[in-house]
Formats: structure tokens, C-alpha cells, sequence
């Protein structure tokens, strides 16, 4: 498979989900319409307590994850997660929804993928239904080759966080644009 991949990458607390907001909204300024999600990460007592998926689109927000054991909600790694998260971001990668948008967001790509959980299934249909919708991915710099591996893509534009990011809202503009 091959799509229009842009991959912002870096360690876990590199910035990486910052750096994907500041370049959405980048985007959004320049006219492009955005699709997918962010997770929101919160703190307490300087460890990650819980996640928000957001809706890029519509600012929606759910609680994804949280650190806290809940009552049938799967754990991965350290978070266990919340199956209505789960649904609303395959609600938002749904090709239908997809097609409204210039371009696809989508806040973190990661071990539950690599285990044929999360957003694996909307984003393997994404890439089969649309292999031309740029798409722009968070994955931690430990999992990248993997990732890419598992789901036959070669990213075009890879953005490390925490290094020097002059220009690259314009780079992935030009990208997005000439989908258009």
C-alpha cells in the first residue's frame, strides 16, 4: 500500500502531539480542512493520569485512556481504554467522514496497532479506500520502521520532534495541496 504519509515522530514527552496541533492549525490557516484526532494528555504527579481523544474538526473530546483501573475497559500498557473512545475515533477515520477532510490526523500510532487493536482496521481501510488521502501520523521514533512495516507504507515528509520545524507547515501544505 502506499499513501500520502507524513509521520510526526519522536520519544514518549518529545512534543510530538504539540508539534501535530501547531501544524494543524498551520494548515487550517493556509484553507485546508482537517480530519482525525489528537490525544490530549494530562498530568498528575508528574506521570501521564489520563487521555482525551479530540475530534480536530469539531473539538468533540472523549475520555480515551486513563491510568486508573475502569470496570470493561481493556489495559494497555499502563492505561486502560475506553471502548466508546475507541468508537468515536473509528467514527472519525470512517471513510465517509474521511472524504470531508483534506487531510487525516491521526494521534498516536503505537503498540495496541501493532496488536491489531485501536485504530489498525479504520486505518488499514483508510489506506485501501483512499491511498491518496494524505495522512499525517504520530509514532513514537522506537516503533517507526514497524509501524510503516505493518501497514506497507513508506512515509513521504518524516518530521522529528524536538528539531528545528521552519518551513514544514508550508512542505505538508504543498503536499496535502497537490492531492486536491
Amino acid at each position: 500500500m502506499k499513501g500520502k504519509i507524513i509521520v510526526i515522530t519522536g520519544e514518549q514527552g518529545s512534543g510530538k502531539t504539540t508539534l501535530l496541533l501547531n501544524l494543524v492549525s498551520g494548515l487550517k490557516k493556509l484553507g485546508l480542512k482537517p480530519g482525525g484526532f489528537i490525544a490530549d494528555g494530562f498530568w498528575e504527579l508528574n506521570k501521564r493520569s489520563h487521555f482525551d481523544l479530540v475530534d480536530v474538526k469539531t473539538s468533540e473530546r472523549i475520555l480515551f485512556c486513563h491510568r486508573a483501573m475502569q470496570l470493561n475497559w481493556e489495559k494497555a500498557g499502563h492505561f486502560y481504554i475506553n471502548p466508546a473512545a475507541v468508537t468515536f475515533g473509528e467514527k472519525i477515520l470512517n471513510p465517509a467522514i474521511a472524504a470531508q477532510s483534506d487531510f487525516i490526523a491521526i494521534d498516536e500510532i503505537g503498540p495496541f496497532e501493532l496488536a491489531d487493536k485501536g485504530w489498525k482496521k479504520s486505518i488499514t481501510n483508510l489506506l485501501k479506500v483512499m491511498p491518496e488521502k494524505p495522512m499525517i501520523w504520530v509514532v513514537r521514533y522506537s516503533l517507526l520502521q514497524i509501524i510503516c512495516e505493518s501497514f506497507g507504507v513508506q512515509p513521504e515528509i518524516i518530521i522529528h520532534s524536538g528539531i528545528q520545524t521552519d518551513g514544514w507547515i508550508e512542505k505538508v501544505a504543498s503536499l496535502i495541496q497537490n492531492n486536491k
